[in-house]
């Protein structure tokens, strides 16, 4: 059985080919029971396109193997903290879980001064999703 450290150190990998591409190192997957269902590098630098960050890329590829709805058990981990923008698409798609590796203060969805993730004031979105982090420091 894989432990949080086996899932961030696979996040490291990815956020090494990310920046390997000219982009943050930053690398997310999305696990549902246990099992790796997809993962994302950011590419926002090297795409010229400021939404693909890693966690958004990683809900994308999951939305092609799993329904909406079944994100609702899953656990994204990531190197990072997601940012405001990432935490929004967290919270839409009702991920109950979030292991990141390092703080992201300005623009954190979890430690800045706008929590989003945490938020419990839209009430479409339901509970705040369970989060573990900053776990440990993974280099950038």
């Amino acid at each position: 059985m894989k432990t949080t450290k086996d899932y961030l150190d696979y996040c490291q990998e990815l956020a090494i080919q990310s920046k390997l591409l000219g982009n943050p190192a930053v690398g997310a997957i999305i696990v549902k029971d246990g099992q790796i269902i997809s993962e994302g590098l950011e590419l926002a630098k090297s795409d010229n396109n400021i939404t693909r960050h890693a966690e958004i890329e990683a809900i994308l590829a999951a939305l092609q193997v799993l329904a909406p709805s079944a994100l609702r058990h899953s656990v994204l981990y990531s190197t990072h903290e997601p940012c405001l923008m990432c935490s929004y698409v967290i919270r839409h798609y009702g991920i109950s879980k979030i292991v990141f590796g390092n703080q992201v203060e300005d623009i954190g969805g979890i430690t800045s001064s706008f929590p989003l993730i945490l938020s419990d004031t839209v009430s479409k979105w339901g509970t705040p999703p369970e989060v573990v982090g900053p776990v440990y420091a993974i280099p950038n």
